[in-house]
């Protein structure tokens, strides 16, 4: 048999063969190459997998658990017996796809609550889902399933030869939600999974495309153009998760002074075009590095909406805080990608409710720059003194959370739609749009706390949500909707009209400022690394002709603050909205700055004019900042004066 042949037959061999050869096996290396290149599998086995439940979510509904293992790092510790592996490929030097294998954990898990039998959920088995970057079956020696996984991240290090998937959703199974006796909770997130354990078996590592990426704004060719551009897509939101409440929530009907916290999971995919970048993805503190000389990396957000049928009131009822991406798990690329702190290009990324609901990585929003994706980390609550060394500020398990005011989540009569969406924010992206997205849910009342059942969630839309409440290029004569794209970001003015059965009109005007800001940046700190922001705000205020006396004015931001509602003036046939004036030389507060939206409306016996004749809404820039004043033609019953002037703050 020639030499040739004999390669094929060992290479076909060792293809069938259930795991790796070692490096010191006297197979021929090119053999070894070949068989690295197809599977690059590698195993883990032994090691420790630990478990952090949501221990406020769990006590509201009722629920004590306890966990027979070690406690360390505000996680629960089961170690993993001497049998069985875990296989996964990792054929660029980061973790890819589970290839099959399972194993055993000792231990228990303990579960009680009232009118529930005791639950001790004993030997556990983790089996991984073959293909999966993320799902991971639990399940007892019956083979029944009480958890599942979703939304991992990876640390692998291949030289130390050891792997952990850390920051894994953990779902209640079907016999776990039959246990807990509440079918609202299917699916449902109630704690994070970890598994660290060493290498048994390794595979190949082989060249990829992050060694030498294409950063924005790099030229193609020498001298350019074209240039490489960030293009990053919102592929989906796959929850809204109920968090519990703060202090605690009584559902409908009740006293409603609760607050209920959502979280999303958010996964996001790079383009992939012939001029597609690869994104910096430097987890804050670690360093400064290409290409900004910087610890740059996106920023998540999220919000909550409610829409009113009868009056067609469209109001933001919850606002998230920032969340600072950290890594990227780089999954099925077009191109692939070795580093978790780059995107490559055609890359996916998860980030799933648990690592949204955590406490290290959750910030305010007054830090970022949103127009251009920076961020003030001098001045930030991570760095207060400004001397690049990370502080630890103390969040709490409620704070820069989405907290929708209690009384939000009950219908108005005529029946009421329910949103909520996500988006990132990332250095030179090209198209915030396709960066943002959207669904509808369903908010449940349902033992002692809110949730929003995934089985009712709406599908995915990529998008701005406020495109849901008004489409962007309407004819209609009792809707409007108008993008303003200036040099300092962009916002969407919508307007509608909504007749009532005794023939009035409600009339709504929603503002959603998307990255709009004029900020104030400190001159001795202008420049990244140390950029810092002393002010960022939006908007302060508006001007609106309506044509003579309206009624039911009203201004909604969705707080559940009354405290600091703009307030409202109606003087010669036009509406002035002024936020509340700061004290002692401070700016406005509660302006209308970037991802949020307020709305504005008011009632007439007079149906919406020809568009043609439509009034100019006005919005100056808060407390009459550098930037310019803007504009927008919105619904209305009267016609708009032309020569009518903005005053400075609506003061003077």
């Amino acid at each position: 048999m020639k030499l040739t042949a004999l390669r094929a037959l060992a290479a076909a061999i060792l293809a069938a063969l259930p795991f790796t050869v070692p490096a010191n096996s006297p197979a021929t290396p090119d053999l070894l190459q070949i068989k690295a290149a197809k599977e690059a599998r590698w195993s883990i086995a032994g090691g420790e997998v630990g478990f952090r439940f949501n221990s406020h979510l769990l006590q509201q509904t009722g629920t004590e658990y306890a966990v027979a293992g070690r406690q360390s790092d505000g996680r629960h510790w089961l170690t993993v017996r001497d049998l069985g592996t875990l296989d996964f490929h990792a054929p660029y030097g980061l973790f890819e796809r589970f290839a099959g294998g399972s194993i055993t954990l000792s231990g228990s898990l303990s579960f009680s609550g009232a009118g529930r039998a005791p639950l001790q959920l004993s030997d556990l088995k983790l089996v991984p889902v073959p293909g999966s970057s993320e799902r991971i079956d639990l399940v007892d020696s019956s083979g029944t399933r009480w958890f599942w996984t979703s939304h991992a991240h990876f640390d692998f290090d291949a030289e130390r030869s050891r792997l952990s998937i850390f920051n894994l959703d953990l779902h209640a199974g079907e016999a776990f939600v039959q246990w807990f006796g509440d079918p609202n909770f299917a699916d449902a997130v109630i704690g994070q999974l970890q598994i660290d354990a060493p290498v048994l078996t390794r595979g190949e590592i082989l060249p990829d495309s992050c060694a030498a990426p294409n950063w924005p704004g790099a030229p193609q060719t020498p001298g350019g153009p074209p240039y490489y551009q960030a293009d990053v897509l919102l592929e989906g939101l796959t929850a809204w998760q109920g968090g519990g409440c703060s202090p605690a929530c009584d559902g409908p009907g009740g006293a409603n002074t609760g607050f209920a916290k959502f979280t999303p999971s958010a996964s996001l995919r790079n383009s992939n075009t012939p001029t597609t970048a690869e994104v910096p993805w430097w987890r804050k503190f670690s360093g400064n590095f290409p290409p900004y000389g910087n610890d740059q990396h996106p920023f998540l957000i999220w919000n909550t909406y409610r829409i009113d049928a009868q009056t067609g009131l469209f109001v933001q009822i919850g606002r998230s805080g920032v969340k600072h991406a950290f890594l990227t798990v780089n999954t099925n690329c077009a191109e692939p990608c070795g580093n978790n702190q780059i995107l490559g290009r055609g890359c996916g990324d998860v980030y799933g409710v648990g690592n949204n609901d955590s406490n290290t990585d959750l910030g305010t929003r007054v830090d970022i720059l949103a127009a251009q994706g920076r961020w003030g980390r001098c001045g930030s609550i991570w760095d207060p003194d400004c001397d690049a060394g990370i502080n630890n500020p103390g969040i709490t398990n409620f704070q820069y959370r989405n907290m929708v005011p209690e009384a939000e989540l009950e219908p108005r009569p005529g029946g009421s739609e329910w949103l909520f969406d996500g988006w990132y924010l990332v250095r030179d992206d090209i198209n915030i749009f396709n960066t943002m997205g959207w669904r509808r849910f369903n908010p449940v009342y349902s033992s002692n706390t809110w949730t929003a059942p995934t089985a009712q969630l709406g599908p995915y839309t990529q998008g701005a949500v406020i495109d849901r409440w008004v489409a962007p290029n309407t004819t209609a004569t009792t809707e409007s909707s108008q993008l303003i794209d200036t040099s300092q970001g962009k916002l969407k003015v919508a307007s509608k009209a909504t007749q009532f059965s005794n023939g009035r009109w409600n009339y709504v005007v929603a503002v959603m400022n998307y990255d709009y800001g004029l900020p104030q940046i400190d001159p001795n700190n202008a420049n990244d690394p140390n950029l810092r922001l002393l002010r960022n705000l939006g908007l302060s205020g508006f001007e609106l002709p309506v044509g003579g006396f309206v009624e039911n004015v009203a201004f909604h931001d969705g707080d559940g603050n009354p405290a600091n509602d703009w307030s409202i003036q109606q003087q010669d046939g036009t509406l002035r909205y002024t936020a509340p004036a700061g004290t002692g030389g401070a700016p406005r507060s509660n302006t209308l700055d970037w991802a949020t939206m307020f709305t504005f409306s008011y009632e007439s016996d007079r149906a919406p004019i020809a568009v043609a004749e439509r009034p100019t809404l006005r919005l100056p820039a808060a407390d009459g900042g550098p930037g310019q004043t803007l504009s927008a033609v919105v619904v209305g019953p009267a016609a708009a004066d032309p020569d009518l002037l903005l005053r400075n703050g609506f003061e003077g």
